[in-house]
């Protein structure tokens, strides 16, 4: 029993697995993370992650914001980011959940922050979206005068579109 224990320690510290700390998940930590992170270095900001998906992404947005906005979301998420690798943080009572997305450019030699996003729950209700990282490329390797891992031009929160519910 001790010789299985001592391997399982060994493992967790060969593969480099980092621990969830929901302290670590804030706004300002968020804010840190920039395109081109490899998974490993989003978390040392942001502690431990679990597996994701855009499906699971688009289901909080939605049951925030209404299926239209959820849906855009990950269409834009897919689309203009490519596939990849989803992970998620939760933060402290799940009030911040993070999600990202890291796709290996083209040539690449690993996996890349690609997209990133987080809905903030408001004390008293309400929710707050906060954008991330939003890279072209993914999937196509870039595109004409921007290449794969070029930062999306940002547009300020005023000019985000909002959907009713």
């Amino acid at each position: 029993m001790l010789a299985v224990a001592f391997a399982v320690i060994v493992v967790i510290l060969l593969v480099g697995g980092s621990k969830a700390d929901p302290s670590k998940v804030t706004v300002a930590n968020f804010q840190k993370l920039n395109a081109a992170m490899t998974q490993k270095e989003a978390e040392k900001i942001l502690a431990g992650s679990s597996p994701s998906s855009v499906q699971d992404m688009q289901g909080e947005l939605t049951r925030a914001f209404g299926f239209a906005q959820g849906q855009i979301e990950g269409i834009f998420a897919q689309a203009f980011t490519g596939t990849g690798t989803w992970r998620r943080w939760n933060g402290p009572g799940s009030n911040l959940k993070a999600w990202g997305l890291f796709v290996k450019p083209l040539g690449g030699d690993a996996e890349r922050l690609s997209f990133s996003m987080a809905l903030e729950t408001l004390p008293g209700g309400g929710f707050v979206q906060h954008r991330g990282q939003q890279t072209l490329g993914g999937i196509f390797g870039g595109f004409p005068g921007f290449p794969a891992g070029q930062p999306f031009p940002q547009m300020p929160p005023s000019q985000f579109p909002q959907f009713p519910k």
